[in-house]
């Protein structure tokens, strides 16, 4: 692994009482390019110490550092799991890690691994709305006529205009991020209906919740086609093109992009 850090210390728990504990953060060789100032600073009484090494050579370090660590930050290779011999939480570095980070012997192993879940639900259920919205008014299409000086009028009156009070937007993955995004859409009138595999009641703005198997069904309902899922096995990847869409005005890739395409 390429930069790694580790901190000694203690953290208060509820009870009052102080744990020691040991925690290391690793990065993959392809995506160790910089790092957080931040690291290098002291809080809460622990200094986290800045990267020492940047490079293939100083993968014996990571290794040796995490035998004793409780807690990990990062990507946890395979080789470096059957040393982490005290590990019990390891923290993934994104809301949805891409496929091949959790494998068989993570999966099996007795540590708790969390994830940045539900984080960023109000930035980028603000960002599918203000995509929908600019869809929805055609600014797809007037914004670079305008660049181009050409002062064209739709042929007809409402034909690059989406109502929303009449328009269907389907969320594909009703977590944090979809509900957030359905609760701005219903604001503005807009019927949502969502699929996903956790939940079983409808949050606030959705219209109808399904089963991911219902998809095909639902997806010529709608106006709008939002994808919040990250990629699984399990991800409804290739079935966009074959499944009738004539209705739909945009395809909203929130998500990872093995989803779509």
């Amino acid at each position: 692994m390429a930069d790694h850090y580790f901190n000694r210390g203690s953290v208060p728990t509820l009870g009052g009482s102080d744990v020691g504990f040991q925690f290391i953060q690793v990065r993959p060789v392809a995506t160790a390019v910089g790092h957080d100032p931040r690291l290098g600073e002291t809080s809460g009484g622990n200094r986290v110490g800045s990267p020492r090494n940047r490079c293939r050579g100083h993968r014996h370090t990571a290794a040796r550092e995490i035998v004793d660590a409780e807690a990990a930050f990062g990507w946890l290779g395979s080789d470096l799991l059957l040393t982490a011999t005290k590990l019990r939480w390891l923290q993934a570095p994104q809301a949805a890690p891409p496929a091949g980070y959790y494998y068989p012997e993570l999966i099996a192993h007795s540590a708790v691994v969390t994830n940045f879940r539900e984080i960023f639900d109000d930035h980028i259920g603000a960002h599918i709305l203000a995509f929908v919205l600019a869809f929805a008014r055609g600014l797809h299409i007037f914004i670079p006529q305008q660049f181009r000086r050409e002062w064209k009028k739709s042929p007809s009156e409402s034909g690059d205009v989406v109502h929303l009070p009449e328009a269907t937007a389907l969320i594909v993955g009703v977590g944090g991020i979809g509900s957030e995004a359905a609760r701005l859409l219903s604001a503005f009138g807009v019927t949502v209906l969502g699929t996903d595999a956790r939940r079983t009641t409808a949050p606030d703005g959705v219209a109808e919740l399904h089963r991911p198997e219902a998809l095909d069904q639902l997806l010529p309902r709608a106006d709008f086609v939002i994808l919040t899922v990250p990629h699984t096995p399990a991800s409804p990847v290739p079935r966009w093109m074959s499944t009738n869409r004539s209705r739909c005005r945009a395809t909203i890739d929130c998500g990872r992009c093995r989803t779509f395409c």
